[in-house]
C-alpha cells in the first residue's frame, strides 16, 4: 500500500484555490474516486437494489418480505460491515503518504498550511466514507422499519431496530476512522498502523475485562458494573461480540460515547499532524502510542 501510483499521490491543488480548504477537500476527493466508485456500487447492491429484489421476488408479501434478506437484516448487517471496513481502509488509503517522504515533501511543498492540508483530507475522509452510507442504507432502514410491509404480521409495532443499529454503526466508524488517522500520523507505516490498530481494538477490550475480574476476585464479588460498562460501550468490538447489557436497548449510548471519542481522536491526530516533520516519514513513533499498545499487549500474550 506504500507503493502507490503517481496519480493517488501527486496533488493537483491550483494556485488559484491555493491555502483553501475546499480545494483540498475536492482534490483529495478526486484522486481516490476509483476505490470510491466501488464502495459506492457494493452499498448500492446490497442496499436499495437488494431490498427492491426481495419485494418483487415476495410480491409484496409482508408474511414474506418480514423474514427476507433485509428485513430479517441478513444484508443489512453486510452492509454494516463494509461501513465498518471502510472506516479503517479508507484513512490508510487517504493519508498513506504520510509514510513515503517524497510523497510527504511534495504535500508539504504545497501554499497549504499543514492544517488545512489535515482538514481537507479529513474532511474527504468522512465523505467518502459516510455518503454511501447515508443515501444508499439510511433510507432503505427507515423504509424496512416504518413501511407496513416489512413488520412483523405477529407483532406489527415500529421499533425502529434497523435506524438504532445505523446510528451505532455511525459512531462506531466515526471512531474507528478517527483512531486509524491518528495512527497513521503517529506511527512510520500503513503496516504498522494497521497493526497498532488491532492491538488497541483488541487490547483495550481486554484490559478492561480482566482488570474488572481481578477486581471482583480480590473484593469478594463487588463489582461496579456500570464503570465497567461506559468503559466498554467506546468499544465497538465490545459491543459486537457481547451478548450482555453493554448496549442499551436504544443504541444511543454507545453511539454517542463514540462518536465523541472518535471526534477527540481527530482533533488529537489534527494536534500532531501539524507537529510532525517530514523526514519523520518512514521512521517515526509517538511515543505515547508504543507505551499503551505495549501495556495492551500484555493481556493478549498472557492468554
Amino acid at each position: 500500500m506504500t507503493q502507490m501510483s503517481s496519480s493517488m499521490i501527486k496533488p493537483t491543488v491550483t494556485p488559484k484555490g491555493v491555502n483553501r480548504l475546499g480545494a483540498v477537500f475536492c482534490d483529495t476527493v478526486r484522486r481516490y474516486r476509483n476505490p470510491f466508485i466501488l464502495y459506492w456500487a457494493a452499498m448500492i447492491i446490497f442496499g436499495p437494489l437488494a431490498a427492491i429484489i426481495d419485494y418483487v421476488n415476495t410480491f409484496g408479501n409482508p408474511n414474506l418480505l418480514h423474514a427476507s434478506s433485509w428485513g430479517g437484516s441478513d444484508l443489512f448487517g453486510l452492509c454494516m460491515l463494509i461501513t465498518l471496513g471502510a472506516s479503517v481502509v479508507i484513512p490508510m488509503v487517504v493519508f498513506s503518504y504520510l509514510d513515503n517522504r517524497r510523497a510527504l515533501d511534495v504535500f508539504h511543498a504545497l501554499p497549504v498550511t499543514r492544517g488545512k492540508l489535515f482538514w481537507g483530507n479529513m474532511l474527504a475522509t468522512l465523505f467518502l466514507l459516510f455518503a454511501p452510507f447515508v443515501v444508499c442504507v439510511l433510507p432503505v432502514a427507515a423504509a424496512v422499519d416504518l413501511s407496513p410491509l416489512w413488520l412483523n404480521p405477529v407483532d406489527p409495532a415500529v421499533d425502529f431496530s434497523m435506524l438504532r443499529v445505523s446510528g451505532f454503526i455511525v459512531g462506531a466508524a466515526l471512531m474507528m476512522c478517527g483512531l486509524m488517522v491518528l495512527l497513521m500520523i503517529c506511527c512510520s507505516t500503513v503496516v504498522e498502523s494497521f497493526g497498532y490498530f488491532c492491538i488497541l481494538m483488541v487490547g483495550y477490550v481486554m484490559v478492561v475485562y480482566m482488570g474488572f475480574n481481578l477486581v471482583g476476585q480480590y473484593t469478594f464479588g463487588f463489582s461496579s458494573f456500570w464503570v465497567e460498562y461506559f468503559l466498554l460501550r467506546f468499544s465497538p468490538v465490545a459491543i459486537l461480540t457481547s451478548t450482555s447489557g453493554i448496549a442499551s436497548p436504544n443504541f444511543w449510548i454507545p453511539s454517542l460515547q463514540m462518536g465523541l471519542l472518535g471526534a477527540v481522536l481527530i482533533v488529537l491526530g489534527w494536534r500532531r499532524y501539524v507537529r510532525r516533520k517530514s523526514e519523520q516519514a518512514g521512521g517515526y513513533i509517538w511515543a505515547p502510542v508504543y507505551y499503551v499498545a505495549a501495556v495492551l499487549k500484555a493481556p493478549m500474550a498472557a492468554l
